[in-house]
């Protein structure tokens, strides 16, 4: 799969965009290199989220500040997920475009 986003700026003012792709419990991720994640569960196919190169991403799981990397199935109950997480600030347009594999 391809998934391509087009962010226009028209204002030519800084903007701060957060990339969040959220994975749920029970799913291992694993960093295998330039910004490609393998994901995984038990006795499933594997599958791969390429993300753009120049694009600064971090995981995060069960962050407290900011609440980011947690999953609840009901009110007050949360545990800690995987968050593959960028964030990029800019003042111009711009295009991204990610890869998911299944293997």
């Amino acid at each position: 799969f391809l998934i391509t986003d087009e962010l226009e700026i028209s204002d030519a003012k800084d903007h701060v965009f957060e990339i969040p792709w959220h994975i749920g419990p029970g799913i291992i991720v694993e960093h295998i290199g330039d910004n490609l994640y393998e994901l995984r569960a038990p006795d499933t196919r594997k599958v791969r989220i390429q993300l753009p190169s120049d694009l600064p991403v971090s995981l995060v799981r069960g962050q407290e500040n900011p609440n980011l990397g947690w999953y609840s199935t009901a009110f007050e109950i949360k545990e800690p997920c995987e968050v593959i997480y960028s964030k990029l600030k800019t003042s111009k347009s711009f295009t991204l475009s990610y890869t998911i594999t299944i293997h």
